[in-house]
């Protein structure tokens, strides 16, 4: 990109922020004219550059059906094994549930565009803030921490979907142009570089608007990521490079902070609960001011309809089924509807519980949370053969899912401590699938690290009505980003 789209971007940054999410920034604009060598000049518009990124997360996770970042639930669980796909004459979203993407798409229609659209945003804040000279030094600190923590976020589900991607850590166009695919296991490196600096950087407080000053305790906003949010996504970046001492180590350093907690079921996606690691504020009014997760997934009492383009999906079945008797996810965070006309039962995600209706907002769209750190650690410890350890770690989730007032032979049962490592390492797969089920593609990319989906997608796609094929696995480079890039063509994905 040139440098007048610098600008622009800049400009939208900052003055999306203020026009979209005065919450997020809870002072006034300045009253100065921004251009792109000003905006980092100022710790007001400096912090708001960076704010306009979690805004456009927000606001990305509204448009519900398009292929953003903070929609990859909706897609990636189409492609695996969690959603089922109501409407089948949405062809967008049923390439994805069978399984046969096209690299003939529009050039904004998919993650590929719109994750490089927020890595170069980032970019463009590391380079703005690493040259300044005028702000403050906690505030530079902690925008650049913030900066690191982003690009390693987008790298991260950019190599999950795609695989070997372009490595790009500058705004130079040209440069750009020219990249060719690096490999995963580099830009695994990467990722970790970065994670380590923004953990280096970051603040172990949650901070307001100003960037400088902790919420006092028990009324944070966790809507910035701090130290500990670096630590986790560093845990996990750990562990899918199969890095599994450094992952107990990180993860580790987030479930032994008393910040976090695991918490009752369903306090677990309220705004602000303590199992959060980091979540994206709302920044919608009326029906959009909660998520679009749950404007999306839940159901109104007449179920899904083709003549009601927002609710296309409802849960597998088998992943109903998958359920052990006595789990609480199953009651708490599954809901149905039955079909007055059919007779069928629709259930869908109820983690969240705000759907579209207006209603003030009390969810935040969760991105990092405790739970996951356990289930890290469990892997990790377990790929050591601390099995007893990993094993206490999953037991853990369990335990928080059950009600033990119940009679014991009601209660969701503890893992044994004799389990070998391969039944241990089954456990891990279930527990990941029931307690992660439709956040943020989880069970997808888990599919594919874990080597299982060459066991597991062949019926599901069949059921789906399409053929599984290993190429499967990743999605197709969008045939303009290709042709556009001299060093691209040639090097598609196998299968497309």
């Amino acid at each position: 990109m040139n440098t007048s789209r610098t600008l622009i971007f800049l400009l939208w940054a900052v003055f999306s922020t203020f026009s979209s999410c005065k919450k997020f920034v809870e002072v006034a604009p300045p009253t100065t004219n921004l251009t792109q060598g000003n905006v980092y000049t100022n710790d007001l518009t400096a912090s708001a550059a960076l704010t306009g990124i979690y805004v456009r997360l927000s606001q990305d996770n509204l448009a519900v059906f398009q292929p953003k970042l903070s929609n990859i639930s909706l897609h990636c669980g189409l492609a695996a094994d969690e959603l089922t796909l109501f409407d089948m004459g949405n062809t967008d979203l049923l390439s994805y549930y069978r399984n046969d993407l096209t690299p003939r798409v529009s050039q904004n229609n998919n993650h590929w565009y719109n994750i490089y659209t927020l890595i170069y945003q980032v970019n463009s804040a590391l380079e703005g803030l690493t040259k300044s000279t005028s702000l403050s030094a906690k505030v530079k600190d902690q925008l650049i921490g913030e900066s690191y923590f982003l690009r390693a976020f987008f790298y991260f589900y950019l190599i999950n979907l795609y695989g070997d991607v372009p490595l790009s850590l500058q705004t130079d166009y040209q440069t750009n142009l020219l990249l060719k695919r690096t490999p995963v296991s580099e830009v695994y490196k990467a990722i970790i570089e970065d994670l380590k600096n923004a953990e280096k950087l970051l603040s172990s407080n949650y901070l307001t608007a100003d960037v400088l000053r902790p919420y006092p305790a028990g009324s944070e906003e966790r809507v910035r990521p701090n130290k500990f949010a670096a630590a986790a996504l560093l845990a996990r970046a750990y562990l899918y490079a199969g890095d599994y001492t450094n992952a107990q180590t990180e993860s580790s350093k987030v479930i032994e902070n008393s910040q976090y907690e695991l918490v009752n079921l369903n306090n677990v996606f309220l705004k602000n609960s303590r199992e959060t690691i980091w979540q994206l504020q709302t920044v919608g009014i009326g029906v959009n001011s909660n998520t679009g997760e749950g404007q999306m997934y839940v159901l109104p009492d007449s179920g899904p309809s083709v003549n009601d383009p927002y609710y296309p999906v409802y849960l597998n079945e088998a992943l109903v089924q998958d359920f052990d008797n006595g789990d609480l996810r199953k009651t708490n965070w599954i809901g149905m509807v039955e079909d007055n006309s059919s007779g069928k039962v629709y259930y869908f995600p109820n983690k969240y519980k705000i759907g579209r209706t207006n209603n003030v907002p009390i969810e935040y769209f969760m991105v990092l949370r405790l739970a996951e750190q356990y289930l890290i650690r469990a892997e990790a410890k377990i790929m050591q053969n601390n099995l007893s350890g990993g094993i206490m770690d999953l037991n853990l989730i369990r335990a928080r899912a059950t009600d033990s007032t119940q009679p014991i032979d009601e209660q969701l049962p503890q893992l044994s401590s004799s389990l070998s490592q391969p039944e241990a390492l089954n456990a891990v797969v279930h527990e990941r699938r029931i307690e992660l089920f439709s956040e943020w593609g989880h069970r997808w990319m888990d599919l594919k690290r874990m080597k299982i989906a060459d066991q597991i997608m062949p019926a599901a796609t069949a059921k789906k009505g399409g053929v599984w094929k290993t190429t499967g696995s990743l999605f197709p480079i969008p045939e303009k980003e290709i042709n556009k890039s001299p060093n691209l063509p040639g090097h598609q994905n196998p299968g497309y």
